[in-house]
């Protein structure tokens, strides 16, 4: 449970990198699993498909995208074109 606790600082300490870029807003797209295997194929299709909807949503306003895979499952770092109220809405 430590590794994913670990993992899941990782992300946030590089979601505030990508906010200090100050090219978009920040998106992090990530699967909330129950029990401590966070890679399990259901977690997996899961992310997946929500992986495809943000693709098809805003494709044409990503800038940046980073992916990351660990002890916390899988998780999609994405800086967007768009202002925050707006993806808000859309999401």
């Amino acid at each position: 449970m430590i590794k994913v606790l670990e993992d899941r600082e990782k992300r946030y300490e590089e979601v505030l990198k990508l906010i200090k870029l100050e090219l978009g807003t920040v998106l992090c797209a990530k699967i909330n699993y129950p029990g401590t295997d966070k890679n399990t194929q259901y977690a997996k299709r899961a992310f997946s498909i929500l992986k495809e909807e943000i693709y098809k949503e805003f494709k044409e306003f990503i800038k940046l995208e980073k992916y990351a895979f660990g002890y916390d499952g899988e998780s999609l770092l994405l800086i967007i074109d768009l202002p925050a109220l707006e993806l808000k809405k859309k999401v």
